[in-house]
C-alpha cells in the first residue's frame, strides 16, 4: 500500500468534468502503450482526488466519509494492479518522472552517492567522454572519484588494459560498464558485477574464438594488437552511443540491475537502425572469476553410466529430449561477438522440402594453423543434416559445440611422462593412428603430395620422448588410461615435428554422457565399416529402399530422378554386428557423374540408412546445378575441394565398380534385419560394448564436455578401429574381408584402393 498513492505520470487522464460530461460515469487514462477505462465509483473518486499529498486517511475526509477506509483500500489495491498509481513521495524533472513511472519503478532516492559513477577512454579521444559526461550530467547523474560504477569506453573490446581493469573490479567488488561508441555498429554493455555476472575474461575467450583472422594474425606475426574496429562514426552516431550508455546506466542505478546489459551486450546498427542482444556466459571454469579447473595428474575420474529411457524416436536417432528443446537451451551460445557459434545459416539449393542442411562457423584450431584452415574456419567448419528442418538444426549446434569443445584451452587434465613410464596405462598413438610402415618410410614425399592436413602422415613416435598424456576412462577395463594430450585435442601446441594430432572421429554431443557416448560408438563404427570396404574396394550387397515402406526415402528418390540422379545404398556393415550403409548417387547421361556418398550406422537400420541419405543430401548443393552439358561448380576455394573436385569429375560406377551393389547377391531386405535396439540408451551401450569387446577391442572414453556448455561432449576411442582415412598400417582393415569371407586371402598394402576418402 502507497503511503502518498498518486496517478503515474506518464498517463494522461480524463475525467467527466475534463470532457464537460458530469453524466458520464468513467474516466479515462492514455499512455503511449495503454488505453484503459474506469468505471468503478470508488475508483472514479479517488482518481479525482489523490495527487501524492494525501494518505488514506486524508483521502477518506476528502471524500466526507462516503466511502469506507477498507473500500478506499481495496479500490486502491485494484488501481495498483493496474498499473495505474505509484508513490508520490518523489518528485523529479516531469519528463524523467513519466519514463520511471512507464518502467513501473519508483525513481532512486537523490543521493550523490548512489548516483556517482566514473568515466574513462582507452584508445579514444576525450571528445566522446565528454559526450557521456555531458549526459549524465543532464541525467542527474555525477561523476565521482569513488564510484558506484564504472565506466570504461574503447574502440576494442579486447584491449589488453581491459585485463587489469577486470581484475582491480574483481578486487575492489566494483561494477563497471564496457561502452564502444565507435563505428558503424555501436556495443553497450555488458555490465560486470563482481561475484554476479562474468566477468571481461569470460568474455574475452568468446570474441578471440570469434575472430580468427586477427588470432591467426597475432599468432603468426606476434603482432600485440589487430585493430579493425576503424572509428566510422558520424558526428550524430556518438550523441546516439552517449544516449544508449546513459540510458543504460540511469536504469541499473533506478532498478538496481539492467538486464538489457548484465551478462549482454547490446549492439545498434547505425546504418540498419536495427538492435541485437548477445548473451554473454558466464564460464565456471574462468581463470580469473570461476573455480579454475584442477590439472588432474591421477587419472580421469570413473565414469559410472546410467539408465537413459529414450523420450525421442526420430528419423535421425534415438535422444532422450527433442531437437526443439535442444535447440532452446543453446540458443544463447550463437553470436558472431560472444557466442560459441559465430553464425548459423541454412545452406539451401531450391525450395525442395526435402533437402535440410546447415551451416555452422566456430572457433576451430588445429596443429596445421596455415592459411588453409584459416580460410576452412571463414567458410564454415560444421554441417548439420536431418530429414527435417530441425533435425538439421539440431545437428548443425551439436557438431559446432563438438568442435568447440575438442579445442585445447589450456585447463585440460594432464600429466608429464614418456611411455615408458607410464608403462601398459598408456596406449601408444600409433594403435589409433594406424599408419603402416611404409607410409611412415616414405612420409615425406607422400605429404608433398597430399592436399589436405587429413593425409598428413606425423613422425614415428618415440616411446622415449616425455610429452603429456591426457586421461581416458576405460569402460572395458573400468581404470583410467592415458592417451597423448595432441591426440585428444584439437590446437594443442605440440613440438614440431608432431607425432600425433587429433581429429573429429568418435567426437560426438549429447543431451546426457550416454546420449553422447552412443553417438560416438557409432561414428567409429560407421567409419571403420567403411574404411574397409572401400580400400579393398569390396563388392557388397545393395538395398530394397522400397521395403522400408518409408515415405521421406520415396520422395527422395522422386527428387533425385528428377535431378537426373540415380540413388541407391550399399550395405557395409562388416564383422561388428551394428549395421552400417553407404548411400551413393550419380548422374545419369553424363561424362561427368558427379558421384556423391554418404555413410550412417545405427542399431535401427532405417535410421542408419536414413543418416547416409542425409550425408548425400549435405553434398547435394555442390553438384545440384546443371545447365545441360556440364555441371556448374562452385568455386574451388582450398586443396580439400580441389581433391573432392577431382573426384567428382572423373570417378564413375565404370571405373569404380566397387561403388555399385554386388551383381550377384541379392538386395537386402528390411526383413533381413533383426530388432537391436533398446527402449534405453544404456542398453544401447551395453549391447554394441559386447560386440566391440568380442572383437578383442577396447573401448575408452574422454569426457570433453566444457561447464560453460549446457551439452555433453565426449571423445570415443577404440584403438585398432579404422579412420576412413587412408592410413594403411596391420589390422582389421586387411584381416576382416578375410574374416567374412569377402576375400580369399588379405590385400597387399600396394592393391589397396589408392583414392583417399575425402569425406
Amino acid at each position: 500500500m502507497y503511503r502518498q498513492p498518486t496517478i503515474k505520470s506518464h498517463y494522461q487522464i480524463l475525467t467527466p468534468s475534463d470532457l464537460g460530461d458530469e453524466g458520464t460515469n468513467a474516466v479515462f487514462l492514455l499512455s503511449e502503450e495503454q488505453e484503459l477505462v474506469i468505471t468503478d465509483p470508488v475508483q472514479i473518486a479517488l482518481l479525482t482526488n489523490i495527487d501524492g499529498n494525501r494518505d488514506l486517511q486524508s483521502l477518506y475526509e476528502q471524500l466526507d466519509g462516503k466511502v469506507t477506509i477498507e473500500a478506499i483500500a481495496d479500490a486502491l489495491e485494484e488501481l495498483d494492479f493496474l498499473g495505474i498509481i505509484t508513490e508520490g513521495d518523489f518528485h523529479q524533472n516531469p519528463t524523467q518522472q513519466a519514463f520511471w513511472d512507464a518502467c513501473e519503478i519508483l525513481p532512486a532516492p537523490k543521493s550523490p552517492s548512489a548516483h556517482c559513477v566514473s568515466i574513462e577512454t582507452i584508445g579514444l579521444n576525450q571528445e566522446i567522454t565528454q559526450i557521456i559526461a555531458n549526459v549524465l550530467q543532464e541525467n542527474a547523474i555525477a561523476l565521482g572519484s569513488d564510484p558506484l560504477l564504472r565506466v570504461v569506453i574503447v574502440n576494442d573490446y579486447l584491449a589488453d588494459e581491459l585485463a587489469i581493469i577486470n581484475q582491480q573490479a574483481l578486487a575492489s567488488n566494483t561494477p563497471w560498464l564496457l561502452v564502444k561508441p565507435v563505428g558503424a555498429i555501436l556495443w553497450i554493455g555488458p555490465l560486470f558485477e563482481p561475484n554476479k555476472t562474468a566477468c571481461w575474461e569470460c568474455l574475452a575467450q568468446r570474441l578471440r574464438g570469434n575472430r580468427p583472422v586477427g588470432e591467426y594474425l597475432k599468432r603468426h606475426y606476434q603482432l600485440k594488437e589487430i585493430q579493425g574496429n576503424i572509428d566510422s562514426s558520424l558526428p550524430s552516431s556518438k550523441y546516439l552511443a552517449a544516449g544508449l550508455t546513459v540510458d543504460a546506466i540511469a536504469k541499473w542505478l533506478h532498478w538496481g540491475e539492467n538486464p538489457a546489459v548484465c551478462n549482454q551486450i547490446l549492439t545498434f546498427d547505425t546504418r540498419s537502425l536495427t538492435f541485437e542482444s548477445h548473451p554473454v556466459t558466464k564460464r565456471p571454469q574462468c581463470r580469473i572469476c570461476g573455480d579454475a579447473l584442477p590439472r588432474n595428474t591421477e587419472g580421469h575420474p570413473p565414469l559410472t553410466l546410467q539408465s537413459r529411457r529414450k523420450t525421442c524416436f526420430s528419423d535421425n536417432g534415438h535422444r532422450i529430449t527433442s531437437p526443439e528443446q535442444l535447440l532452446e537451451r543453446l540458443a544463447p551460445h550463437v553470436s558472431p561477438i560472444s557466442g560459441v557459434i559465430r553464425s548459423f545459416a541454412k545452406f539451401d539449393i531450391s525450395d525442395n522440402a526435402l533437402i535440410h542442411t546447415y551451416i555452422s562457423r566456430h572457433e576451430f584450431r588445429c596443429l596445421f594453423d596455415d592459411l588453409s584452415l584459416l580460410q576452412d574456419n571463414l567458410r564454415g567448419r560444421s554441417a548439420g543434416k536431418g530429414t527435417t528442418d530441425l533435425q538439421a538444426k539440431a545437428s548443425a549446434f551439436c557438431e559446432a559445440i563438438e568442435r568447440y569443445c575438442g579445442v585445447y584451452q589450456g585447463d585440460e587434465a594432464t600429466r608429464s611422462n614418456s611411455y615408458q613410464e607410464l608403462g601398459e596405462l598408456a596406449i601408444l598413438p600409433y594403435r589409433c593412428l594406424l599408419f603402416s610402415e611404409h607410409q611412415y618410410q616414405d612420409r615425406e614425399q607422400l605429404n608433398r603430395d597430399c592436399v589436405h592436413y587429413f593425409q598428413y602422415i606425423p613422425e614415428p613416435f618415440d616411446p622415449e620422448q616425455v610429452i603429456d598424456w591426457t586421461p581416458v576412462w576405460s569402460l572395458t577395463e573400468k581404470r583410467s588410461k592415458w592417451l597423448p594430450t595432441a591426440y585428444c585435442y584439437h590446437g594443442y601446441p605440440v613440438t614440431k615435428p608432431a607425432y600425433c594430432w587429433a581429429d573429429t572421429n568418435g567426437t560426438s554431443a549429447g543431451n546426457a554422457i550416454e546420449e553422447a557416448i552412443f553417438q560416438g560408438m557409432m561414428e567409429l563404427v560407421e567409419r571403420d565399416a567403411v574404411a574397409i570396404w572401400w580400400y579393398n574396394r569390396l563388392r557388397m550387397p545393395g538395398v530394397d529402399l522400397d521395403s522400408f515402406d518409408n515415405p521421406y526415402i520415396h520422395h527422395l528418390q522422386q527428387y533425385f530422378a528428377h535431378l537426373g540422379r540415380d540413388l541407391w545404398v550399399l550395405d557395409v556393415s562388416q564383422d561388428l554386428g551394428i549395421p552400417v550403409f553407404v548411400a551413393l548417387s550419380r548422374r545419369r547421361n553424363a561424362p561427368a557423374e558427379d558421384i556423391l556418398l554418404g555413410a550412417g550406422a545405427h542399431l535401427d537400420p532405417q535410421i542408419a540408412i536414413l543418416r547416409s541419405l542425409t550425408e548425400v543430401n549435405q553434398s547435394l548443393p555442390a553438384v545440384a546445378v546443371y545447365d545441360g552439358d556440364c555441371t556448374v561448380y562452385p568455386p574451388i576455394q582450398t586443396n580439400s575441394d580441389r581433391a573432392v573436385f577431382t573426384w567428382w569429375t572423373t570417378a564413375t560406377i565404370a571405373n569404380q565398380p566397387y561403388l555399385l551393389p554386388h551383381p550377384h547377391h541379392p538386395q537386402k531386405q528390411a526383413k533381413d534385419y533383426p530388432k537391436l535396439w533398446y527402449e534405453d540408451i544404456l542398453e544401447d551401450i551395453q549391447w554394441c560394448q559386447k560386440q566391440i569387446e568380442g572383437a578383442g577391442l577396447e573401448l575408452l572414453v574422454l569426457e570433453q564436455t566444457r561447464p560453460d556448455i549446457e551439452l555433453n561432449v565426449v571423445k570415443v576411442v577404440i584403438p585398432g578401429l579404422r579412420h576412413f582415412w587412408r592410413r594403411l598400417g596391420l589390422g582389421r582393415l586387411y584381416e576382416v574381408p578375410v574374416k567374412l569371407k569377402l576375400l580369399q586371402t588379405p590385400l597387399t598394402e600396394a592393391a589397396l584402393n589408392p583414392i583417399p576418402l575425402f569425406l
